[in-house]
């Protein structure tokens, strides 16, 4: 009996030593726990992102409109009268000058008219001569003489024709220009209606084009603007207006206008579309990277930096574009900052990280530098 109860008091101290020793393991654990949380680490650092400090700048709106080049004065040469090409008197592609020969037609036929009518016209002067001087002598009758003058003002009309059928053997140019290509060969018998090249006055070049209702008051004669073709990027050639229609078109309401440029390099030609950038006014605005302005359902947008470095979504009204910038008319105001790279890493309520590009270093190299200090 005594037994039993030592192993029974025995086996209940025990059983308190267990759990008191549980207790205070757990109570450890917690307070281990307590202390790692308190000394674990913080988390990422911020990501870095590239930010504009917005200001206004100057800033000139330029609309772009499509036109066509037309030569000043254009040709389809023909000749007057039917005959034989004798020989052609220019180089395709080369500058003449006004009234050069550009075709000789056979004249041998012309040539004999103009010799029978120069013999015609020396009978009847000398056939009214001596009528003349008979008349002074009174050995002649006036209506003799009003004869035989009349019959020399008919030789010398039909001399003036044969001259004038001659003349048409020599097809020249009607004035200066670049001649093209020639549609006939030496030894070709044409017809009046047939033609034999064009001739174009490329140099001053005209554009013609017509600009909406809305372009109306920017168009005026006199008015400069630039011309930008696919052939020669990045080159602007100056025009100034020389016509603007006084009616506007019914059926698209615009308006026909003409603008002249110099073009003695020859590098314009006819045919060629061209591109007008006309400026539609100077203000102070501003201005962002393209990158910078994102879109969603919601409208345009950017991510703004406010204060301690926490990120903001600002709704804006974007304008006029400028190469690689566009105008942003209403949601920012002077000395916001704007990330313009690095938009991928943020959204409203993240801390980041801003730096300030500079002109020397470019926002990828920026944004890489600045990440590899914060790592």
């Amino acid at each position: 009996m005594g037994t039993r109860l030592s192993l029974n008091r025995s086996a209940k101290g025990r059983a308190r030593a267990g759990r008191a020793g549980a207790v205070a393991l757990a109570a450890w654990l917690v307070a281990c726990g307590g202390e790692v949380e308190q000394a674990g680490p913080q988390g990422p650092p911020p990501p870095a992102v590239e930010v504009q400090l917005v200001a206004p700048e100057d800033f000139t709106e330029r609309g772009d409109l499509v036109g066509n080049l037309r030569a000043v004065d254009a040709v389809e040469i023909k000749a007057e009268i039917a005959g034989v090409i004798e020989a052609i008197a220019f180089e395709e592609g080369e500058r003449v000058e006004k009234g050069a020969v550009l075709f000789r037609l056979r004249d041998d036929e012309q040539r004999a008219r103009l010799a029978e009518a120069t013999a015609r016209v020396a009978l009847a002067e000398d056939q009214f001569g001596r009528t003349e001087r008979l008349a002074r002598e009174r050995a002649a009758a006036a209506a003799q003489l009003e004869r035989h003058r009349a019959e020399l003002e008919m030789a010398r009309a039909q001399l003036s024709l044969a001259r004038v059928e001659l003349d048409r053997t020599r097809i020249t140019a009607p004035f200066s220009g670049h001649i093209g290509r020639r549609r006939v060969s030496p030894g070709a018998r044409i017809e009046p209606d047939d033609v034999l090249v064009r001739l174009d006055t490329i140099d001053p070049i005209d554009m013609e084009t017509a600009v909406p209702e809305w372009a109306l008051p920017l168009m005026q004669v006199g008015a400069h603007l630039d011309l930008e073709v696919v052939a020669y990027p990045g080159r602007k050639f100056p025009a100034v207006i020389t016509f603007v229609a006084p009616s506007v078109e019914e059926a698209g309401r615009r308006v026909p206008i003409k603008a002249r440029a110099e073009n003695s390099e020859a590098l314009l030609r006819p045919g060629m579309f061209a591109d007008i950038l006309v400026d539609l006014g100077r203000r102070d605005t501003i201005l962002l990277p393209l990158e910078a302005v994102m879109n969603d359902a919601d409208g345009a947008f950017v991510w703004r930096v406010g204060e301690g470095e926490v990120i903001e979504r600002a709704t804006v009204t974007v304008g006029a574009r400028d190469g690689a910038r566009v105008e942003v008319r209403e949601g920012l105001v002077e000395g916001d900052r704007v990330v313009t790279a690095g938009t991928h890493k943020v959204f409203p309520g993240a801390t980041v990280r801003a730096i300030e590009p500079t002109q020397s270093t470019a926002s990828e190299t920026s944004l890489q530098d600045a990440e590899g200090d914060g790592a």
